[in-house]
């Protein structure tokens, strides 16, 4: 029997449970709930959350394939991703620096940055397939 005196693990607390007990349903509830939050407060993912509404459809007329039609949606979903980091990391820099520094502002601007990279990608992708469409 482990000891929980204390001395060893996490000073007297029991080790944390396996992954898998963690709960999928609170995991999804957050991921919802960060999700959600960013919907309220990003325009930029609101309008990148359309894109990706309008954009399904598209796909299917796009192309045949499953795997392009695949391709075409997760370079999408990859623009949420990036803004989303990108956001998580604007709202702890605010919270960190509330006044402007220029680090901060670095900080920022590459996530930034990392939005239009993954946006940059997904049109580049879409334009292709777009001009193999009208061939």
């Amino acid at each position: 029997m482990p000891n929980f005196d204390g001395g060893g693990f996490g000073g007297g607390r029991p080790p944390p449970e396996p992954w898998h007990s963690f709960g999928l349903a609170r995991a999804l509830k957050n991921s919802a709930a960060g999700f959600a939050f960013g919907l309220r407060s990003e325009r930029a993912l609101r309008q990148e959350a359309v894109t990706l509404a309008v954009a399904i459809p598209a796909a299917f007329w796009i192309s045949p394939d499953p795997l392009y039609r695949a391709l075409l949606i997760a370079s999408l979903l990859a623009v949420i991703v990036a803004e989303l980091l990108n956001t998580a990391i604007e709202k702890v820099c605010d919270l960190v620096q509330p006044t402007p520094h220029p680090s901060v502002k670095a900080v920022k601007d590459m996530g930034s940055a990392a939005v239009l990279t993954a946006i940059t990608a997904s049109l580049l992708l879409w334009g292709v397939a777009f001009w193999q469409r009208l061939m």
